[in-house]
């Protein structure tokens, strides 16, 4: 009997020091953001930046506020083989409780129409206030980039960008 009352005590202990899983919701990305990219393009139309079909290399930052309904915007700057192209995004974000979601938006480049139609799949850290998205949908390429965005501060609040 002694062994059993030892082996549940052993069991609840080991419980209750295990750390709980995250849980996420659109209080873990409320506040400012910023955010830097690198990958390549492979665009679908001819543009300034050349013909349909190239491989083009494609780095970028920028800055973003997401409010506590999941609402995302803000401006950055994209430079895709040596181009540079300033833009502001306005969308949403989809977080779930494994702190995996959806960044849904449209971006305005300074020239160009309203491009809606982007996708991001993303990773939230909610300890170290990180995440990590890939694209995965654009209007105007094959996207093939990596993002790393870290909070700056959980307030949301207006973000400009030079």
């Amino acid at each position: 009997m002694r062994n059993i009352v030892c082996a549940v005590w052993l069991a609840v202990w080991l419980c209750s020091a295990l750390p709980a899983q995250p849980q996420c919701g659109s209080q873990s990305l409320r506040g400012n953001w910023s955010m830097s990219l690198l990958g390549w393009a492979i665009h679908t139309a001819e543009g300034p930046w050349g013909a349909a079909g190239q491989t083009l290399p494609i780095v970028g930052l920028g800055v973003a506020t997401i409010d506590h309904a999941g609402k995302i915007a803000g401006p950055g700057t994209h430079v895709l083989a040596g181009l540079v192209f300033d833009y502001e995004m306005a969308g949403t974000v989809e977080v779930n409780s494994d702190c995996t979601g959806l960044i849904k938006y449209s971006i305005k480049i300074k020239g160009f129409p309203n491009l809606p139609g982007c996708i991001e799949r993303f990773v939230l850290d909610p300890v170290r206030q990180e995440m990590v998205s890939v694209s995965v949908q654009s209007p105007i390429s094959k996207p093939m980039w990596v993002a790393t965005w870290k909070r700056t501060s959980p307030v949301s609040a207006p973000v400009a960008w030079p």
